[in-house]
């Protein structure tokens, strides 16, 4: 099966600051048609103003990855970990029994733009985790890299993955989904044909019961993949 997903019909949120799009439904954007893929529940798209982000707050029991696409997050969290993730890192924590965390734009005078992925935890109430690893273009190049799971990359307390790569012009890449399994695909800039389907920048697709089977059209392209169990 196949469900696609415009980058015009994604939610939105506008708040002092923050332009926020939302693939499901996340704060006041609610749609019953778009509650979730498998244990994936949120894939936000966020772009916050200099100096602005998101005061402390609370999660548990999800695993929470964040990817800037540019700029970079300030960070403080409970646990004691504090600093800036920065464009080519990857940050995930492990919400577990409950942690508070802040999220701000580090810069006084740039946007920050990030992808902010929530997925459903293997295990409740574990003690929170947290991890952030680094990554080049050249590990993009036309291969899938992992950014985070529960055996590569930064590391999330779910069977699950999450892989990006860049491909140049006419360039094909397939992805195997196995079953019981499905891949959310989400195309950061470019376009590219996926399964048959022309994606433009930040269309996204949902895939079951079969493989995914890219090619790349006529400008480089970015895409991100998340591998999740339903």
């Amino acid at each position: 099966m196949i469900k696609l997903h415009r980058k015009h019909e994604r939610g939105e949120g506008h708040f002092k600051g923050l332009e926020a799009r939302y693939s499901f439904s996340f704060a006041r954007y609610r749609n019953p048609d778009r509650m979730g893929f498998g244990a994936l529940r949120v894939f936000n798209n966020d772009v916050l103003e200099a100096g602005e982000g998101f005061p402390t707050h609370e999660h548990d029991n999800f695993e929470i990855i964040t990817i800037p696409l540019g700029g970079a997050v300030r960070h403080k969290d409970s646990m004691g970990n504090e600093g800036v993730v920065h464009a080519h890192e990857v940050q995930t924590m492990s919400a577990g029994s409950g942690i508070e965390h802040s999220e701000m734009n580090a810069s006084d005078s740039e946007e920050l733009e990030l992808l902010q992925i929530w997925i459903e935890t293997a295990t409740r109430d574990i003690e929170p985790q947290y991890d952030q690893q680094s990554y080049s273009d050249s590990d993009l190049a036309h291969q899938w890299h992992v950014l985070a799971s529960n055996d590569g990359g930064a590391r999330i307390n779910q069977d699950a993955r999450v892989l990006r790569t860049i491909i140049n012009k006419h360039e094909n890449i397939n992805y195997s989904v196995e079953n019981g399994r499905g891949a959310f695909v989400f195309v950061i800039s470019g376009g590219a044909l996926v399964n048959d389907i022309e994606l433009f920048d930040r269309d996204s697709l949902e895939v079951t019961d079969q493989d995914v089977v890219i090619s790349g059209e006529e400008q480089e392209t970015d895409i991100l993949l998340i591998d999740i169990p339903l």
